[in-house]
């Protein structure tokens, strides 16, 4: 049995070389983004974790701190944890006031 034979020019072949090494091409580097991206991933994760520990044993530090202090005389633990907490609030304030710039300015954009 005879396999049937079908002639392809020259420039088709070279354009189906060209095709196909450029697909091969472009999965390598997709493949190699990827193993970028999950080292990036892990990474952070990392990071992450060793950030969410230390803001713990910092919190802990900062508690110690409070109970040990002594009174003083018209301030009281209650003053100091209003202090710490109200920079807290100024940090939320700070950002939603980015925030509601930035929609100001893609609100006048859109215009």
């Amino acid at each position: 049995m005879a396999l049937p034979f079908v002639r392809i020019e020259q420039e088709d072949a070279v354009m189906a070389k060209k095709a196909v090494l450029s697909a091969q091409l472009n999965i390598l580097n997709l493949a190699k983004k990827v193993s970028i991206y999950k080292r990036l991933q892990k990474s952070e994760t990392a990071k992450k974790m060793a950030l969410k520990r230390k803001i713990k044993r910092t919190s802990a530090q900062i508690s110690s701190l409070i109970r040990e202090m002594p009174e003083v005389q018209g301030a009281s633990k209650e003053i100091i944890r209003e202090k710490f907490s109200s920079k807290e609030k100024e940090k939320k304030k700070s950002i939603e006031l980015e925030l509601k710039d930035i929609q100001e300015k893609l609100s006048r954009l859109q215009r």
